[in-house]
C-alpha cells in the first residue's frame, strides 16, 4: 500500500516520520517526505524518474512508488507525508491518506491524490481539532483559516462519497 499523509506543517512532517520510524525501525527505508522548505534541487532529485535509482536512494525509491503506480513491484507499506508542497504539480497516487482538516481547495487537492486510477478501495482519514471553547462554554469565535477549515468540516459532516468530483460539487451547491 501506498499512504500518503497530509499535515500542515515541516515541523509535523518530521514528528510524524519520527513517529513511524519509532514504532516500526523497518519504516526508516519506507518513508519519503516532501515539504515546501526543500530546496529546488532536492525537490528535483527526489521527483526525479530518469536517473537509475542507486543503493541508497531510499527516499527516491518510495517516491516513484507514488509517481509511477503501474511500475511499483515493491512489497510492504511505504509512506508519503507531505505539506500542501504534494497537493499540486505532481501525479502523485496513493492507495490511501490521512490528513488533518484544511479548507475545501485543498481538501481536492488532496483527494485527488488517492486512488487516482480507480483501482482498489481508497480509505481516507480526515482528523480534525475538536472546536475550542471561551470560558463562558461558548464556541470560540473563528475568522480567516480557522474559519475556512470550519466550514469545511461542517460541510462534510454527512458526505460518505468524498471523490474530488463528489466534493466539488458539494462546494459549488454551498
Amino acid at each position: 500500500s501506498r499512504i500518503v499523509i497530509f499535515v500542515r506543517t515541516p515541523t509535523q512532517v518530521a514528528d510524524i516520520r519520527k513517529a513511524l520510524e519509532k514504532k516500526n525501525k523497518s519504516h526508516a527505508t519506507r518513508i519519503a517526505q516532501l515539504t515546501g522548505t526543500m530546496r529546488g534541487l532536492e525537490r528535483d532529485k527526489l521527483v526525479d524518474t530518469e536517473t537509475p535509482l542507486g543503493q541508497n536512494d531510499h527516499e527516491r525509491r518510495i517516491m516513484q512508488r507514488f509517481l509511477n503506480p503501474d511500475n511499483d513491484t515493491s512489497q510492504g507499506a511505504c509512506f508519503l507525508i507531505s505539506t500542501s508542497a504534494g497537493e499540486v504539480g505532481f501525479d502523485l497516487n496513493a492507495d490511501h491518506m490521512v490528513c488533518d482538516a484544511t479548507t475545501i481547495d485543498s481538501l481536492i487537492q488532496r483527494l485527488g491524490r488517492v486512488n487516482r486510477r480507480g483501482f482498489g478501495e481508497a480509505r481516507i482519514h480526515l482528523f480534525a481539532e475538536p472546536r475550542k471553547k471561551e470560558k463562558d462554554g461558548n464556541l470560540k469565535k473563528l475568522a480567516g483559516l480557522d474559519l475556512a477549515i470550519a466550514n469545511t468540516i461542517d460541510l462534510l459532516q454527512d458526505v460518505k462519497d468524498v471523490s474530488p468530483k463528489n466534493i466539488a460539487a458539494l462546494k459549488a451547491d454551498g
